[in-house]
């Protein structure tokens, strides 16, 4: 029912997981159990993505839920499945070009959030989905009302992250979504009742 694995899936899942570890000890350079922001820059570099050395520290401590300074394993696994989505949307608008133009960025920014609806849907039926959700771009409260990213959004993101361009590179792109994974935190902190909306009480806690 989209919320349980079935025994091929879960064989699959141990696949994959076994599969990240061999890469998380291939960029654990210093063999300290975790991954510094120099590693991970690293890391980037090496497979061919290029996004500077202070963004990907921003990505790195977005997923540094103890604060630790560095990636232990598990936040490398949530990383790797939240940015795995981000950089198929950007290789499926981009078709191979450097940057993005605005009208592709709203292309990017719907299969983003449709890349897990059909999860956040069943999860929105577990009574533990809060918590399961709570560190990453996507939280439960996106998938009660559909909403479409409106192109004025796009406009603005593209003002506040294009350095003057009319475009994104992959960096900016990365640092974009950087910002839109905090103001998403803070935006479900304030909507207390989960509706994916904020109503005067909630946007006056703003202030």
């Amino acid at each position: 029912d989209g919320a349980r694995l079935s025994g091929t899936q879960f064989c699959e899942l141990l696949d994959y997981v076994r599969n990240l570890k061999d890469i998380f000890n291939e960029i654990d350079v210093d063999t300290s159990g975790s991954i510094s922001c120099a590693e991970l820059h690293r890391a980037f570099q090496l497979s061919g993505v290029n996004v500077a050395e202070n963004v990907v520290a921003q990505v790195g401590r977005s997923y540094d839920a103890d604060s630790s300074g560095t990636l232990e394993f598990d936040e490398f696994v949530q990383m790797r499945l939240e940015w795995d989505c981000y950089i198929t949307a950007w290789d499926s608008a981009t078709s191979g070009n450097a940057v993005i133009q605005p009208e592709r960025l709203l292309q990017i920014l719907e299969e983003v959030k449709r890349s897990m609806e059909h999860v956040g849907q069943s999860l929105q039926r577990q009574a533990d989905v809060p918590v399961f959700m709570s560190q990453g771009l996507f939280f439960t409260s996106m998938f009660k009302v559909p909403r479409p990213f409106q192109a004025q959004t796009c406009e603005w993101l593209i003002i506040r992250f294009g350095e003057g361009n009319l475009f994104l590179t992959f960096s900016q792109y990365s640092a974009m979504l950087v910002f839109m994974k905090e103001m998403k935190s803070a935006f479900c902190k304030l909507d207390a009742n989960a509706s994916g909306s904020l109503n005067l009480d909630e946007l006056y806690n703003c202030f």
